[in-house]
């Protein structure tokens, strides 16, 4: 189809931009890598809502800084939970 070109020409060219940002955001390779394919995703499901105000590269920046910004916030939050120590837990000195 048609949408599939589109994208596969979009992924081409941006891929590696893309990439480097996830890095950036996440630093760890397989976080990064699921970040990328979410980031992926997200392109395909908006790309026939692209309406041509803007440059097809920004549209795909915007998208992908922003899924990366909620991305390293979750993984974050996520990170500082497994951390914490469980009020339940006495660590009076004996």
């Amino acid at each position: 189809t048609q949408k599939e070109q589109d994208f596969e020409a979009l992924y081409q060219r941006h891929k590696d931009k893309i990439y480097r940002l996830c890095l950036g955001f996440v630093r760890e390779k397989e976080l990064a890598n699921d970040l990328f394919q979410e980031i992926l995703i997200k392109i395909w499901r908006h790309l026939e809502s692209f309406k041509g105000e803007s440059d097809i590269s920004t549209w795909i920046y915007r998208i992908s800084y922003n899924t990366a910004l909620t991305f390293s916030t979750k993984e974050k939050k996520k990170a500082d939970q497994e951390t914490e120590i469980p009020e339940s837990l006495d660590l009076a000195e004996p």
